[in-house]
């Protein structure tokens, strides 16, 4: 019982001082791999996504380009919204 305690104490002082939890911490805590895949596929949403605004903000001279990577980041957004959703 103790250590069980204890494990939830560490686990909330990682949490109250924002530490992210590593990618094996989280799905070891996830016990389906149904979920566990929408946990790695939403993951890498949130990852495409981030890459996206780096390129839109690197190539604001090109308005092709700029609108191309805006309907892209629409497109996985839209993705990212439809996969929180199944999660829940």
């Amino acid at each position: 019982m103790n250590e069980k305690r204890q494990n939830e104490m560490i686990y909330r002082t990682q949490m109250d001082t924002k530490h992210e939890m590593d990618l094996a911490g989280l799905l070891a805590m996830i016990s389906s791999l149904e979920s566990r895949a929408k946990l790695v596929r939403a993951i890498a949403v949130i990852r495409m996504l981030d890459n996206m605004r780096k390129n839109i903000e690197r190539s604001g001279v090109n308005k092709k380009v700029l609108r191309a990577t805006q309907i892209k980041l629409e497109k996985i957004q839209a993705e990212l919204i439809d996969y929180q959703q199944s999660i829940r």
